[in-house]
This record gives structure tokens, C-alpha cells and sequence, in this order.
């Protein structure tokens, strides 16, 4: 073969794994680009969340945001090392983590609701009551502790989704149960992922 001083056309096999050289780049650069993601959701909650720390209570909030950020940062270690599909599930974890972040602030910050809010919101709760209760019974084994961080996050969301709604907040419930499937499917993701 004539060296014409281009890269082939095809790229070279790993022998070791099976996997091409642009396989394996493709996947890395998936993994920098949910890094990325993640970082610029975790950025821009966090901004939301100080313009709006009078307003509401960041408890929740914060604890959603130091999650996402330990996960973003785990999601980096594992790129850094070599591990992408592990820095993928973690970055997507992040990603969703403080996405529920930023859906918890606009919960609190909407409009109470109305009357006739009253029938979506019950079906909304319902829902979220099904997935979470079959997320949790799904990962009631599991013993990575970002697994339990967000079921157990996302059933507290519930409860107070269920609490807005018999106190008559039907958009606020609404919103809040929507947060808690949100982050009970980030639980499931870790563990299945």
C-alpha cells in the first residue's frame, strides 16, 4: 500500500475491543457534549434559583443542585479516566437532576391555580403516584446512594405535590408531581442505565 499521506477512508479496528477509532470518538464526544450539557443546566439553575431565593424555599432546590453537581462532576472523572459510558449515564443523571431543580423553582413560583385545574391535577398526581411507586419497588434493593437520593427526592416532591393539591394550589400540585416523575425516572436511569 502507497502511503498518500491522508488518513484512510475507513477507520482502523481495535483489535482488543472490536470497536473502531471513531466509535470509540463518537461515544466521547457524546459524553463531553452531556458534560456540557449538564453544566450549562446546573449554571442556569443556579442563577434562576439566586434571582428567586427570596421568593421561595431552596431547600429542595439546593439539594437537587448539589447532586447534579457531584454527578456532573463524577461524569467528568469517568471521561477523564477513559469510562464513557459511565460518564454518560452520570452526565444524563446530572442533566435531569438539575433540569427537576429548575421545575421545582417555576413550581413554586406559578400561580396557585383555579377551579377547574381540579381534574387534571388529580389525574397528574395519579400518575406520578404509579411511576414513583413503580420506580421505587423497582430500586428498592439498590445500594448506590444517587439511586436513593433521587427516589427518595422524588417521593418528597410527591408528598408535597399531594399536600398543594388538598390545599387547592392545582397548578402549583401540578407542576410538582411533574418534577417528582421527572427525578423518580433520573433514579430509574441510574439504575438501569
Amino acid at each position: 500500500q502507497v502511503d498518500t499521506g491522508t488518513p484512510e477512508a475507513s477507520p482502523a479496528a481495535d483489535t482488543a475491543t472490536g470497536t473502531s477509532d471513531s466509535a470509540s470518538a463518537a461515544i466521547t464526544d457524546r459524553a463531553t457534549t452531556a458534560i456540557e450539557w449538564a453544566t450549562e443546566t446546573i449554571t442556569a439553575t443556579q442563577a434562576d434559583r439566586d434571582t428567586v431565593a427570596g421568593q421561595i424555599d431552596t431547600t429542595t432546590v439546593d439539594a437537587l443542585l448539589t447532586q447534579a453537581t457531584g454527578l456532573r462532576d463524577r461524569a467528568q472523572e469517568a471521561a477523564d479516566s477513559g469510562t464513557e459510558d459511565d460518564a454518560l449515564r452520570l452526565a444524563f443523571a446530572a442533566w435531569g437532576t438539575a433540569n427537576t431543580a429548575g421545575d421545582v423553582i417555576k413550581a413554586q413560583l406559578t400561580y396557585a391555580g383555579l377551579p377547574s385545574q381540579e381534574a387534571p391535577s388529580s389525574r397528574m398526581l395519579a400518575n406520578a403516584h404509579e411511576m414513583i411507586q413503580s420506580v421505587s419497588d423497582e430500586t428498592a434493593s439498590a445500594t448506590d446512594t444517587d439511586v436513593t437520593f433521587s427516589v427518595s427526592t422524588a417521593q418528597a416532591l410527591y408528598t408535597s405535590a399531594y399536600e398543594l393539591y388538598i390545599g387547592g394550589a392545582y397548578a402549583q400540585a401540578s407542576a410538582t408531581a411533574r418534577a417528582s416523575t421527572d427525578l423518580a425516572r433520573v433514579g430509574w436511569f441510574l439504575a438501569n442505565g
